[in-house]
């Protein structure tokens, strides 16, 4: 009996082995998200998101120190998603919710309080949270938020919006181009923690409605293409 469900044991682990390494192998087999160049923007593209990339744009910061340093590229996303029960307040596109979003690509690197460093590339550091506000053209969009982008994962800074104001605000400047983006950033270690202040980010964000719509059908045939297969495709880290 022991001889039994040691074999059995094995059999279970072989068989668990072969699951992981089909996994592994499916996910290696997952194509490229599409992605190319259009007009000004390089842009990648997924079932339901188009980012629209500007690796090379200066995005001036003023810390809270008093230094002011300068930093390169941002991008600005679209995301559609189905609208469930009570959403259909938010910022929508025929029938679908849309959320738009603008990244900062890697911001200044700062020692923090609780021996955290802000927007480290070692993702090795410890795990924490951060608060941001947005104003464009000096009008405020976005209040102080505790759910910002976690930069444990990620170098980049993240703000959206679907809500019936600051969704609509931040599409109308997106599409429309030229309006100055202006992001403060506070630091905190949980999300009970006083915030300690960072800095403030200053962007001008070019017109993004040619290529939105220049893309959406490219977005429809990536669609197409996962309804078909299955298969989602593979994004690039960002």
């Amino acid at each position: 009996m022991k001889s039994f469900r040691m074999t059995q044991m094995a059999c279970l682990s072989v068989g668990a082995g072969f699951g992981l390494a089909a996994m592994a192998s499916a996910e290696e087999q997952r194509p490229p998200c599409s992605a190319g160049v259009q007009g000004d923007w390089a842009y990648e593209i997924k079932t339901d998101t188009i980012r629209l990339e500007k690796r090379d744009a200066p995005v001036n910061w003023t810390m809270f120190d008093g230094e002011t340093e300068t930093t390169n590229g941002y991008a600005v996303s679209y995301y559609w998603s189905k609208p469930w029960e009570g959403q259909r307040n938010r910022l929508m596109d025929g029938e679908m919710n849309l959320q738009v979003g603008l990244y900062l690509l890697h911001p200044p690197q700062r020692d923090m309080s609780y021996n955290l460093v802000a927007f480290s590339r070692d993702e090795t550091n410890e795990r924490h949270d951060l608060d941001q506000s947005l104003s464009i053209d000096g009008t405020s969009v976005i209040l102080p938020e505790d759910d910002g982008w976690n930069p444990q994962s990620s170098t980049s800074l993240y703000i959206a919006a679907s809500g019936p104001y600051d969704g609509p605000a931040m599409q109308t400047a997106f599409e429309e181009g030229g309006h100055t983006f202006e992001m403060t950033v506070w630091f905190k270690r949980t999300e009970e923690s006083t915030p300690e202040d960072y800095g403030k980010a200053t962007l001008v964000v070019d017109g993004v409605a040619d290529a939105i719509a220049a893309l959406r059908p490219v977005m429809a045939a990536e669609q197409a293409r996962q309804a078909e297969t299955g298969v989602w495709c593979q994004s690039t880290k960002f």
